[in-house]
């Protein structure tokens, strides 16, 4: 199925419109269903509190910290402070 054929069963005449409401169905369902899942190793640098994420995240499931005493990796349970959250806006 196509955009145009989404279009015409929904009765949507704006393209633009169309194509942001299936981009946010997708993601949507990325972020529900487990099926890509990728993990990143990324060095934790002193007095540094953000990090880079991948640019195509759709959601974190865990974070872990190796324990380098015993080489062993330990999740963290919670988030430490206040937490910035932000609202994507665009289509």
């Amino acid at each position: 199925m196509n955009v145009l054929e989404i279009m015409e069963r929904t009765g949507m005449k704006d393209t633009n419109l169309a194509i942001a409401w299936i981009k946010d169905a997708v993601t949507e369902m990325q972020s529900t269903v487990e099926l890509d899942i990728d993990t990143t190793d990324q060095s934790i640098v002193d007095g540094t509190r953000a990090y880079a994420l991948p640019p195509g995240l759709v959601s974190i499931i865990s974070i872990s910290v190796k324990n380098t005493t015993n080489d062993t990796y330990e999740r963290i349970r919670r988030v430490a402070g206040e937490l910035l959250l932000q609202s994507d806006e665009s289509p």
